[in-house]
């Protein structure tokens, strides 16, 4: 498996600071983990596109099949469950587009070279 990276999140010590603001202390990792991270998430976003299209197509298939049935009350409850999942695989393959795009971003961004450890504080 890859790399954990884990943010511990706390509120501020200081009582003057908005209650919308936190401290966030990131852990460290090298720049060949963040690549080896970016990598492990891009293969997953390729196979988890895959399976979605084939869903997709076993739908369509399967709707047709539903089409064919002569009970017009159980036809129109099948046809609508087969909405109902062709619109999340949808909204998923949105999402894994999206996701697909951060990482390529990622990627081409200016990871720092070699072994080098890198740490973010937000406050």
């Amino acid at each position: 498996m890859g790399t954990v990276i884990q943010l511990l999140e706390r509120a501020p010590k200081h009582a003057d600071i908005s209650a919308n603001t936190y401290q966030v202390d990131a852990v460290q990792i090298s720049a060949r983990a963040t690549k080896d991270q970016i990598a492990a998430v891009t293969r997953a976003c390729e196979t988890l596109s895959g399976s979605i299209d084939t869903l997709q197509r076993n739908l369509k298939i399967a709707d047709g099949l539903v089409g064919t049935i002569d009970d017009p009350e159980t036809r129109e409850k099948l046809q609508r469950q087969i909405q109902s999942i062709e619109a999340a695989l949808m909204l998923g393959s949105t999402k894994l587009f999206d996701i697909k795009r951060t990482m390529q971003a990622t990627s081409h961004s200016a990871l720092p070279a070699g072994p080098s450890l890198s740490s973010i504080r937000v406050y």
